[in-house]
């Protein structure tokens, strides 16, 4: 048998936030067998690491190295070839001012494939937080990007001040703790002493802080401000554009960290929507969606062409069925003699992809809206229904559909399982959320049985059922979306927020 061939990614993590990572980057770390990550990336990212997976921390601080770059090396060459996929993830790109290349090398030479994939550099975007055009066309037709701190063992020359003195725009690296030493040195080039400067310190991340001031006087703003690394330095007239709110601190959720709790999927709409207004959403999977074997499913499609409705009570109960249905080999033709009615809209977006069209779909998520659409007109009196949910969830909705008249086959086609969320992720979320949203009983059970509610300032819950939970687990639920949509989940999280502030 031949061995798997493993691989090393080298992914640039973004300069702090951690939706500036890019699509590719964040799908080689979830799908990675081996994490090797930097201090300066988004924390909230770890979260995103798969369960199982080896996560190694090789950041480095001035005067403190737990992992030497010779033992970095040594990990990523000896894992993948174990035949594991590494990911390398790095803060920035990995390349600018950083040891990409040398990791690159180090895997060639060793006979170990290397990819690397860029990342958008804080020699950019942390300008571009601060509100800085580090090319403002008007005025700007250069800039340059330098390091204010070189490696003890590297033969490169000593920057050319003189030169660097007549760049419109400046950006500075690393440069902290020699700034005001590179201060002088550009003004003895010839800067003028007047030339706006910014340092940008944890650019694009809810810490940012941003310290303007004369090339003169930046060193000791700084001081005075007591900024510690990583600040991005701008010397250059754009630099008197710098202002303390950040492009990226927009939206009402922006700045909040926000934990949620379902089931990972590839796309989660509350994830983006909570995303889109702003929060730093850190998913920590508390329960997950089992498919098991089902005899009740099977006998169900077996019976398909006895039943007037097949009622998808949600998204996972269809692909639940979907599962079935195939491993029976069949495919939508099976549903030809039935009506089909979706409890949600995104159940009706999955039955779509398989090619099915819905007769009828509840516009409010949950069974009060699925129920009143199917009772309409007494159109169940006399019914056979096949109704096809998630256990625990929608016994309600099976009795309802009962009194309608209808004659009613109540199917399980998935399980919502309790999960054990990765170290990484518990290790972001224990430093401590803004709020965590609990969508079902069962997460809130796992919530309490973790021990995660010192972790939370707020709790918000998506539907009665986990509202009703979380009171009983004597939880202080502040925020209620009466639906589980993920769009009046999302609003019930902003309102909260928002009321926090008019309160302050």
């Amino acid at each position: 048998m031949t061995q798997q061939r493993g691989i090393v990614y080298l992914v640039g993590g973004g300069p702090g936030d951690p939706g500036l990572i890019t699509v590719r980057g964040l799908a080689l770390l979830r799908a990675a067998d081996v994490v090797v990550h930097d201090r300066l990336i988004g924390r909230e990212l770890l979260a995103e690491i798969k369960p199982g997976a080896e996560v190694v921390y090789a950041g480095k601080t001035r005067g403190e190295r737990r992992v030497s770059q010779a033992q970095i090396v040594a990990l990523l060459v000896d894992r993948a070839k174990r035949g594991l996929m590494v990911t390398r993830l790095k803060g920035g790109d990995p390349f600018i001012f950083g040891r990409g290349y040398e990791e690159l090398s180090a895997c060639r030479d060793a006979g170990v494939e290397c990819v690397v994939i860029p990342g958008v550099s804080s020699a950019y975007a942390g300008p571009l937080a601060a509100g800085i055009p580090i090319t403002e066309r008007r005025t700007v037709r250069s800039f340059a990007v330098v390091t204010g701190m070189v490696a003890g063992e590297s033969e490169v020359p000593a920057l050319d001040y003189d030169a660097l003195a007549h760049v419109d725009t400046l950006v500075i690296l690393m440069g902290l703790m020699n700034l005001r030493n590179i201060a002088r040195s550009l003004m003895e080039g010839g800067r003028d002493s007047a030339t706006p400067a910014a340092c940008i310190e944890w650019a694009t991340t809810p810490e940012q802080r941003v310290t303007v001031a004369s090339l003169d006087a930046i060193a000791d703003a700084a001081q005075r401000d007591g900024l510690k690394a990583p600040v991005v330095v701008v010397v250059g007239e754009v630099a008197a554009h710098a202002r303390k709110q950040g492009f990226g601190a927009i939206g009402p959720l922006a700045g909040q960290r926000i934990m949620v709790t379902g089931p990972r999927r590839k796309f989660d709409a509350l994830t983006a929507g909570l995303t889109v207004a702003g929060a730093n959403v850190i998913s920590c999977p508390l329960v997950e969606v089992a498919y098991p074997e089902s005899p009740a499913v099977d006998e169900a499609i077996a019976a398909l062409g006895t039943y007037d409705w097949v009622v998808f009570a949600s998204v996972r109960a269809v692909r639940g069925f979907q599962k079935r249905l195939e491993a029976a080999g069949l495919d939508a033709r099976a549903l030809a003699g039935c009506k089909v009615a979706a409890g949600s809209a995104s159940a009706a977006l999955a039955l779509r992809r398989l090619g099915i069209m819905a007769d009828l779909a509840s516009d409010i998520d949950g069974r009060r809206g699925l129920t009143r659409v199917l009772a309409r007109d007494g159109a169940l009196e006399g019914s056979r229904v096949c109704y096809l949910r998630v256990h625990p969830a929608g016994v309600a909705a099976a009795g309802e559909l009962r009194d309608a008249g209808a004659e009613v086959d109540d199917v399980v086609a998935s399980r919502i399982v309790s999960s054990t969320p990765t170290e990484s992720a518990m290790s972001v979320v224990n430093k401590g959320v803004d709020a965590v949203v609990l969508r079902g009983p069962l997460a809130v059970h796992r919530f309490v049985e973790l021990g995660l509610q010192g972790t939370a300032a707020a709790v918000v819950c998506a539907g009665a059922g986990a509202n009703d939970a979380a009171r009983r687990a004597g939880l202080s639920v502040i925020g209620l979306s009466h639906s589980r949509s993920a769009s009046s989940t999302v609003q019930a999280v902003v309102d909260h927020f928002q009321s926090v502030r008019a309160d302050a």
